[in-house]
């Protein structure tokens, strides 16, 4: 398991895989070491300092195995600490929990500015917005059905002025009405350019 984000929004989140790592050391009760539940033992007996040193470099092998190189890289200076694996995955917790938080400061705000471009279909528009809410639910932040349907209208362009008021008028709205009604009107719009396309070329022939 890869825990370094691939790119900048790819890859499940931090806390899917912040999560499956914790179950997973939870299984073969290292867990403690990580969260410094398990400590360097007080009484200096040379036998538990041994012993804890082999377990906790035991754990911290395993963290390293666990992420990419450029990750190991990072974290190679904590193997010589007397507490490696919680040393490394606070190290963890404070750059990749942080890019988290970035990211979802970042998708938020795209979310709330994105617009749709005038002339550009509406299957685009709706798959790009889904697209950012997905994203945005890979960093931990879910949007609910009805902040979805909110950012869907508002950011209609214009020339769809008409759906808009519409949705307006309705009491209470799901994204299976919304956007049923946003591609049933752009099927109707594209047939009536396809028609419209057919009746003029019917008429450039008929003027031959």
């Amino acid at each position: 398991m890869d825990l370094l984000f691939e790119g900048r929004y790819g890859g499940p989140s931090w806390y899917d895989k912040s999560y499956q790592f914790e179950i997973m050391m939870e299984l073969v009760h290292l867990w403690e070491l990580y969260k410094g539940e398990i400590t360097y033992p007080e009484s200096r007996e040379f036998s538990h300092e041994t012993e804890f040193r082999q377990v906790s470099l035991m754990a911290f092998a395993v963290l390293n195995v666990s992420v990419s190189k450029h990750v190991q890289q990072a974290i190679c200076k904590y193997r010589d600490r007397s507490e490696p694996a919680r040393e490394a995955w606070e190290y963890m917790l404070r750059t990749y929990q942080l890019q988290d938080n970035t990211n979802r400061i970042n998708l938020a705000n795209q979310l709330a500015s994105f617009r749709q471009k005038t002339n550009k279909g509406l299957d685009d528009y709706i798959n790009r917005l889904s697209a950012l809410r997905m994203q945005l639910a890979g960093v931990n932040t879910p949007l609910e059905e009805a902040s979805f349907c909110v950012y869907l209208i508002k950011g209609l362009s214009s020339e769809w002025e008409f759906l808009r008021q519409n949705f307006d008028m309705q009491p209470f709205l799901t994204e299976e009405f919304v956007v049923h009604a946003l591609t049933t009107a752009q099927r109707r719009r594209d047939a009536e350019q396809t028609r419209g396309s057919q009746r003029n070329w019917a008429l450039h022939m008929a003027e031959q």
